[in-house]
């Protein structure tokens, strides 16, 4: 009796040990992989931009060139046969402002996308045509501080909707 007793002892003990020992390497195993993760989501938070890149809020980069100064605003896209796909020209504002965008000697759709400070899509005009005598005049609706053009159908493809953020390198223009 006293031997098996021991042997039901001793094979108690092993299974109390046994199970905390598991319960200890599963509980280490998730705080690794949380670790991970952890690291993983803050590096991607990090992530450096290049100077003439622009990211939306799902993911999608395109490449960037600003248009900063007055003159630069004024000439935009004006007389380039093509956007790469891809790319967009960003305009910045050195305050908040509905500025009036036209079409005059644009050789191309594009789409705009109009952004607040907050650097959120406040609103697009999709598929502007070209002109070639009358050339309308496209506004936001609300203040904005930065225009983004594109070629048109970018907007749609590219599922971008009001509110979402975008990411570039802010230019001050004041």
């Amino acid at each position: 009796i006293l031997k098996r007793t021991l042997i039901l002892i001793l094979n108690f003990y092993i299974t109390i040990h046994t199970d905390l020992f598991m319960k200890k390497s599963i509980l280490l195993g998730l705080v690794i992989m949380a670790s991970i993760a952890g690291c993983a989501q803050q590096a991607e938070q990090k992530r450096q931009l290049n100077a003439n890149e622009l990211c939306f809020e799902n993911g999608k980069c395109i490449s960037i060139e600003y248009a900063i100064t007055p003159e630069e605003r004024a000439g935009g896209l004006m007389y380039r046969e093509v956007l790469p796909e891809n790319s967009g020209m960003l305009f910045v504002f050195p305050g908040e402002t509905k500025p009036g965008f036209w079409m005059k000697n644009v050789k191309f759709p594009l789409d705009f996308v109009w952004i607040g400070k907050d650097r959120r899509i406040v609103g697009f005009q999709e598929n502007v045509p070209t002109c070639m005598d009358y050339c309308p005049s496209y506004s936001p609706k609300s203040d904005i501080l930065y225009v983004l053009e594109v070629n048109k159908g970018f907007v749609t493809e590219n599922m971008l909707k009001i509110g979402q953020k975008t990411d570039f390198l802010v230019i001050d223009n004041k």
